[in-house]
């Protein structure tokens, strides 16, 4: 699923966070690596903060370049992430609004619920409180 349209690919990513299984983790990057704009790159980001690797800042600072050169308006959200990983900003960009702080954290908050219930009762409690 992580490597299919855009519908599977988010489905793939919210499974994947989920699933809590780290073989998962090089799949997860390299759906983002090939991101091609905001319909992908929330779940996508969201993905790689519950499987970061030395892959994910760069791939984060990499989406963002490109999401802001092809204007697709999801940059904040990359920004937003590696501000979550690190605590500072990179340096090419500025803070990111607060909508896409706020939508960042409740995407995560979403997939702790998820994992949370998958690993606590089981798939169909998440489903059944989201």
């Amino acid at each position: 699923m992580l490597a299919g349209g855009w519908r599977p690919l988010v489905m793939g990513c919210w499974y994947a966070i989920a699933r809590h299984d780290e073989a998962l983790c090089d799949p997860v990057h390299d759906a983002l690596e090939t991101c091609q704009g905001h319909l992908t790159s929330p779940a996508l980001i969201t993905a790689t903060l519950f499987y970061p690797s030395e892959r994910t800042l760069p791939l984060l600072a990499d989406y963002a370049a490109t999401d802001r050169r092809m204007g697709w308006d999801a940059a904040d959200i990359a920004d937003a992430a590696v501000l979550r990983l690190t605590g500072r900003l990179p340096a090419d960009s500025s803070a990111p609004d607060a909508d896409a702080v706020a939508q960042l954290e409740a995407l995560m908050g979403f997939g702790e619920l998820l994992r949370e219930s998958r690993d606590q009762r089981g798939w169909r409690a998440a489903v059944s409180r989201s």
